[in-house]
């Protein structure tokens, strides 16, 4: 028992090692930051001989950045790449290989049946083998005494790491099991000052978990953990993200979890990268871009920035992949109202609605006929289709609408009509109506089938506000209190069907204006209470909390799926054009992401075209597109970029659409590669003849396709549903990398520069080839 219980301290040890290089890895840095040295053995051990081997001089420099560490992020950063350069590595790997070795010695020492001897190597192999870069891992090692790269290891009785260990136990312990040691709670930092721990007591033995055991914080920051620990096992951890950083890593993880938790770690890798560009976390990006996953290649692309339309940092539990939500969901009702206003029914105006007059319960119900009824007796005025029950200055009204147009409000105790009201006149119609509650008085909002927005004061019926909404015949609106403040989210329906759209705007209610986009499941939305906070909640199962977002920055995209890009240059600078279903031309920076200038809309008279198919550049600042209307009607038009102004169009595109010519290997054969209609085709530019492409794997679902070059190489790129497949644009068409993306792919466009522009959805990304890509 001594024997293991001895192990158990020794391999504390290596399990120290494995925290820091996570603090290390998660950029972090809480070790460098608060100087502690108990908690992260591996800083200590690595500083201790990175400054050693320095010469003097160098070495008051390294001890100068490390106290600049306690206050600066930049001292941070270059600090933390000195120790872990590959030549510190492979040096601290020498001196911890005793260590491990002597794990291994003492397991085999202690004898036993042969597989679970074997089995005891298993927290040590887990260990050692968590991050490869620390040169730790054992391989060829052998069951019975440890062989370790052919050599047998006996483990000495005593060791230099002992007495390491002791210090780390001491400083735990404190003086009154150590001279010399720290107060009780306390461990040494790397100043010689102590610093508390939370959790830490005067018994080693019941300290060890606090120094062992990872909070979610921890793991929600480790990219590692994000790819390759099982998607059950992160989704767990999502509601308990505190620190910006994980609530961050939370909201990449929850964006497409619905993809990626069916995924293997390598595919899971890309599309958490691209998830954490679409939020703006770049560095987050690179990080889980650099996971290695066992047993598959590092990654092939990286991506450089990406527009986050699709994506939103309210999204929340319970998580796509299945998880419960955090607690059990109540209702609420219309608004969250001071002592004045009581909600008694849901947002959304109903046919059938319950209230409290005189003391007593009462319904009411509108009847085409006999009008609105209070317990069967009809009350006089309008004869509405739905109603909504509120109480107003402690008294019992209700609100209804009919025929698109009309509304009436009438005090319940006096059976009367208060006010009649046609929000927009015979202007527009009425489509949608809620009560929300501002400055404590109740107001009507009311949306119009033209998109128009009105807050109405009640029950005086004063216009407050209006404005103008970017979707038509707005249906959805849902009044919520973000921050302490009043805000509504706000959808429409699609014109011609009057089908909701999956897209809606959180909208301030004072003032009056859209603050946020958002993609959203817009049938049978509600508000309710989850473990006493606030969400809405869609038919669908999606929750949504807007209060104390993480801090993320999306860089605005379209509204619709991008159909077409292009590569051209205006000022000198080189930007993307992108266009879509949304009607509009985007502009924006190669290099950054970062929109040049508004929106440049397309849309024409008659209002019935379905927006940018296609695009060809034609010289610096100038694209041609091509349109389609709900009929299959199309147009070309030509754009000037820089004047923001449509050209005449006296000429064919510079190539048609679709269609590309590459060198196809520096012989002087070409290829040029067509694509229509969801097919693709292949030939020889000079003799027309058609290559056999099969290896391309298109079969009728092709969705977008380009060529380009990759490192160089002339490539082919084809898109099928959520996948992107690169080939070499020679004999065989040889497959060079696949990507799975979020959203299904409807665009392609290679860079002169050998990178990839990707379209999903409303969203653009910028992938840059790695040099492990062929």
């Amino acid at each position: 028992m001594d024997a293991w219980r001895d192990f158990g301290a020794r391999l504390g040890m290596p399990r120290q090692l494995v925290n820091g290089r996570r603090d290390i890895s998660s950029g972090r840095y809480e070790d460098l930051r608060y100087g502690t040295v108990a908690l992260m053995v591996v800083h200590y051990l690595q500083y201790l001989q990175y400054l050693q081997s320095l010469p003097q001089p160098e070495r008051a420099a390294a001890e100068k950045l490390l106290v600049g560490c306690a206050d600066s992020a930049a001292a941070r950063e270059e600090f933390a790449a000195r120790p872990t350069e590959p030549g510190r590595l492979r040096a601290f790997a020498a001196l911890a290989g005793p260590l491990v070795d002597g794990l291994y010695a003492s397991i085999d020492e202690a004898g036993g049946v042969g597989e679970y001897v074997e089995g005891r190597h298993g927290p040590v192999d887990r260990t050692v083998n968590l991050y490869p870069e620390l040169l730790l891992g054992v391989r060829d090692r052998e069951p019975g005494p440890a062989r370790l790269s052919g050599r047998s290891v006996r483990w000495a009785r005593r060791s230099p790491w002992d007495g390491l260990r002791d210090r780390w136990t001491a400083g735990a312990r404190g003086p009154a099991q150590h001279g010399g040691g720290v107060p009780r709670g306390s461990v040494r930092t790397l100043s010689g000052r102590p610093a508390t721990v939370p959790g830490v007591t005067n018994d080693h033995r019941r300290d060890r978990p606090a120094f062992e055991t990872r909070s979610p914080e921890e793991d929600l920051t480790d990219a590692a953990f994000l790819v390759t620990a099982p998607p059950a096992e992160v989704s767990a951890l999502l509601s308990a993200a505190a620190g910006s950083g994980a609530r961050v890593a939370a909201a990449v993880y929850r964006a497409s979890a619905a993809v990626h938790g069916g995924a293997d770690p390598a595919a899971r890798r890309l599309l958490l990268a691209l998830d954490a560009a679409r939020f703006g976390a770049r560095g987050l990006a690179d990080r889980i871009t650099e996971v290695p996953v066992p047993g598959a290649p590092a990654a092939a692309w990286r991506p450089v920035w990406a527009t986050g339309s699709a994506v939103h940092p309210g999204r929340t539990g319970p998580e796509a992949v299945g998880a419960a939500p955090p607690a059990p969901v109540t209702p609420l009702g219309p608004v969250t109202p001071p002592a004045t206003v009581t909600p008694l029914d849901p947002t959304a105006p109903a046919p059938v609605a319950t209230v409290t007059v005189d003391g007593r319960a009462a319904e009411l119900h509108c009847d085409p006929e006999a009008g609105l009824l209070l317990d069967g007796e009809p009350l006089p005025g309008l004869h509405p289709d739905e109603v909504l029950a509120f109480t107003l200055d402690g008294r019992p009204h209700a609100l209804g609408g009919a025929d698109e147009r009309h509304l009436a409000l009438w005090d319940l105790t006096t059976r009367r009509v208060v006010l009649e009201l046609d929000p927009f006149g015979t202007a527009d119609d009425l489509t949608g109506w809620t009560v929300a509650l501002l400055d404590g008085d109740p107001h009507l909002l009311a949306g119009s089938f033209g998109g128009t927005l009105a807050l109405h004061r009640l029950p005086s019926g004063v216009l407050r506000a209006g404005a103008r909404a970017d979707e038509q015949e707005l249906r959805l609106l849902v009044p919520l209190t973000v921050d302490g403040r009043p805000h509504a989210l706000v959808a429409g329906c699609d014109r011609y069907v009057g089908e909701p759209v999956d897209r809606a705007e959180l909208w301030s209610l004072d003032p009056l204006r859209p603050v946020d986009r958002l993609l959203i499941d817009n049938h049978e939305v509600g508000r309710v209470t989850a473990g006493g906070r606030e969400f809405v909640r869609t038919g669908t199962g999606q929750y949504w909390d807007f209060c104390d977002l993480p801090p993320v920055r999306r860089t605005p995209g379209h509204r619709e799926a991008v159909r077409a890009l292009a590569v051209t240059v205006l000022d000198g600078r080189e930007a993307v054009v992108s266009g879509g279903d949304d009607q509009t031309l985007l502009l924006r920076d190669l290099a950054t992401g970062e929109p040049l200038a508004e929106p440049l809309s397309t849309v024409r008279p008659p209002d019935d075209w379905e927006g940018v198919v296609a695009m060809v550049p034609d010289g610096p600042g100038r694209v041609v597109t091509e349109h389609v209307d709900r009929y299959e009607n199309t147009a070309v038009r030509a754009w000037d970029l820089g004047r923001r102004a449509e050209l005449d169009l006296d000429a064919t595109p510079p190539r048609p659409f679709g269609t590309h010519t590459l060198d196809a290997g520096g012989d002087g054969a070409h290829l040029t590669v067509t694509a229509h209609r969801h097919e693709v085709a292949v030939h020889d530019t000079a003799t027309g003849e058609a290559v056999p492409h099969t290896a391309l794997g298109v079969t009728g679902d092709l969705t977008a396709v380009t060529t380009g070059r990759v490192h160089g190489r002339p490539a082919v790129a084809v898109a099928t549903g959520r996948h992107v497949r690169v080939h070499a644009a020679s004999p065989g068409l040889g497959l060079l990398s696949e990507l799975g993306l979020p959203a299904r792919v409807t665009a392609l466009s290679f860079t002169p520069d050998g990178r990839l522009l990707v379209a999903f959805g409303p969203d653009v990304a910028l992938l840059d080839p790695t040099p492990a890509h062929p």
